[in-house]
């Protein structure tokens, strides 16, 4: 086997234990703030984005509590998306829980028109104006 080949199967092999994943400029920031904290005066070695964003992540795994899960739960959750799992739950059983049907039902009471009094119709007056005065007349 020559140079390449070993070099490409090397490079095969790291591709298939990495996977990629995206995150925000700011996260970006912070870890080359770590990278550079880190290279900082250490000239034995090299560290790389990769290989610290897969460190730190492999290191909260490990002492992630349950209150950190909540948390997070927390932090990504979406009124929308828990809507529509319960809608579907809802579908599927035919149950609607008793604090749904109450919220559902004061939303609707909320929008219902509200009875009002009756407004006082106004009086006939004499106060009018005739634009046919010689039928008026003919008819005195």
């Amino acid at each position: 086997m020559n140079k390449e080949e070993k070099e490409l199967k090397t490079k095969n092999k790291n591709e298939e234990n990495m996977a990629k994943i995206a995150i925000s400029k700011e996260a970006d920031r912070a870890l080359v703030e770590v990278l550079n904290r880190i290279d900082e005066k250490f000239d034995a070695g090299r560290a790389t984005k990769q290989d610290l964003a897969s460190h730190i992540i492999m290191r909260f795994v490990s002492s992630c509590t349950e209150k950190e899960i909540h948390d997070m739960r927390v932090l990504f959750f979406d009124p929308i998306t828990a809507m529509e799992v319960k809608m579907k739950r809802i579908k599927e059983t035919g149950v609607i829980p008793d604090s749904i049907r109450d919220l559902l039902l004061q939303e609707f009471l909320d929008a219902s028109p509200q009875p009002t009094a009756k407004k006082a119709k106004k009086s006939l007056n004499q106060n009018i104006i005739i634009d046919n005065v010689e039928e008026s007349k003919e008819s005195a």
